[in-house]
């Protein structure tokens, strides 16, 4: 076990490294990204944006940027 792993004091019955190497979820590919967002959008948003859509997100961000100051 490498020492700064070590150095955290952790119960031996934890069996760090392969706890490290197990996945917590599934990994988030775009469909299921676009999925959860356009339902989350549906339930949150009330003006009048009430769906998102990643690239609406990208297109916020880069407003947000440009009004900051941030150069084109």
């Amino acid at each position: 076990m490498p020492s700064s792993v070590a150095a955290l004091n952790l119960p031996a019955a934890l069996n760090l490294p392969a706890a490290l190497n197990l996945p917590v979820s599934p990994p988030l590919v775009p469909d299921s990204f676009r999925r959860v967002l356009k339902a989350a959008s549906k339930q949150h948003l009330t003006g009048p944006v009430q769906e998102l859509f990643p690239h609406l997100l990208r297109h916020a961000c880069a407003t947000h940027h440009y009004e900051s100051g941030m150069p084109p």
